[in-house]
């Protein structure tokens, strides 16, 4: 070792702190061996950078023992190098969130990022590459919607029939480092969110279908076995069960989702939300193992309950309640209330319901799915838009 010596400046400690700093300049081929430890359990330590000190700063690669160090031993929280032959600068990385590490050589880090909610997964700590992994974020964060997931690197291979989409997702932990980051839209206004949501695949996206329905006006109910209120075609008056119905509107073919306020001319969902089209109710059904004929065909179609893997149940005393397991998301179900419903007369609560798609079929009539809790089959019906008032399911 020559007679020179060099500083080591550690950088950007936010969210953790690091020891082993040298205290003093430091010869050429001296040992180092840096710590880091996040500040607590919402932090986690992800990798070291280095660079040469300089004005104009390169990036460096450090080695031990004459060997360079690895991508993956840059990312332990445990840093031994020699001592170049110049000053280095040091960055520690943290982010907040829940990390869950890999074992096998050097500890890999899964970071869980997103700032508007706790996120929440099934094994923290150091895990073995190829064990089953589930996270899960909220999606009843008041102020924000759910986007989904994006990872750093390539996304792990999900399972289970989960997707990126999806609030819940579920992987087998891969012998690599990612961050996988839960990303939520909107401003901390209050916009109103069900107690949850379930993504289904399309071929042209995914729809998140509310777990709940409105109970009024830009209002989830917060129950899912509250039927909630009912609704005439194309209005805006939210009434309950029995009441005398109102609010049709003849000029509304489409019901959609026009403007950012509850309008007229938009629907009784919340801001972000709307009703679902004719297709996504179709393909709803469909998810079930079920067949149902889509909109501009004839009425009614009626499709057959599976014989594995369709249940109907009552849930928190909502007799005659419908259960739909569905096809490519597992983690969650959609239960529909058997609401009940009016064609200018009420009936059926409890044994089954008509749920409003956006859709028109004709000038007289809409696409509404039906959910019958007394037998194995239901409709896929043209309801009439003057005369019927039926419950509310949002999707996004």
């Amino acid at each position: 070792m020559g007679d020179a010596t060099y500083s080591v400046t550690v950088n950007g400690t936010s969210g953790g702190t690091v020891t082993g700093i040298p205290t003093t300049q430091v010869s050429e081929g001296t040992t180092i061996t840096l710590t880091a430890t996040p500040d607590d359990s919402t932090w986690t330590f992800i990798d070291w950078s280095a660079t040469d000190g300089a004005s104009a700063p390169q990036t460096v690669t450090l080695e031990y023992n004459g060997t360079p160090l690895t991508s993956t031993q840059m990312k332990t929280p445990v840093l031994t190098f020699d001592m170049p032959a110049h000053a280095l600068e040091i960055t520690p990385r943290f982010v907040k969130g829940l990390g869950v590490a890999v074992s096998g050589g050097a500890p890999l880090n899964v970071v869980v990022g997103g700032t508007a909610a706790d996120v929440t997964a099934s094994a923290t700590g150091v895990i073995a590459a190829g064990t089953p992994v589930t996270l899960s974020a909220p999606t009843n964060v008041p102020g924000y919607l759910f986007d989904g997931w994006t990872f750093s690197s390539a996304a792990p291979t999900f399972t289970d029939g989960t997707i990126a989409e999806a609030s819940t997702i579920k992987f087998n932990m891969p012998a690599t480092n990612f961050i996988a980051t839960a990303n939520y839209s909107g401003g901390g206004s209050a916009v109103s969110n069900p107690v949850g949501e379930v993504a289904i695949a399309m071929k042209n996206g995914v729809v998140r279908w509310a777990m709940t329905n409105l109970s009024d006006n830009d209002t989830f109910a917060t129950s899912e076995s509250d039927g909630g209120k009912f609704w005439m075609w194309g209005g805006t008056v939210a009434v309950t069960y029995g009441a005398t119905q109102s609010g049709y509107s003849s000029s509304t073919q489409e019901w959609s989702e026009s403007s950012s306020d509850f309008s007229s001319t938009g629907t009784p969902c919340p801001d972000g939300w709307r009703l679902p089209t004719g297709e996504e109710a179709q393909n709803l059904i469909n998810k079930t193992g079920m067949t149902a004929a889509g909109p501009g065909q004839s009425s009614p179609h009626v499709y057959t309950k599976p014989s594995v893997g369709t249940t109907f149940w009552s849930v928190s005393g909502a007799a005659g309640a419908y259960i739909i397991p569905l096809k490519g998301d597992t983690q969650k179900i959609l239960f529909f209330p058997a609401s009940g419903r009016s064609t200018n007369a009420w009936g059926l609560l409890g044994s089954e319901s008509d749920y409003w798609a956006s859709t028109s079929a004709n000038t007289t009539g809409a696409w509404a799915p039906n959910f019958n809790a007394s037998s194995s089959s239901g409709y896929y019906s043209i309801f009439p838009k003057a005369t019927a008032a039926c419950p509310v399911r949002c999707v996004r």
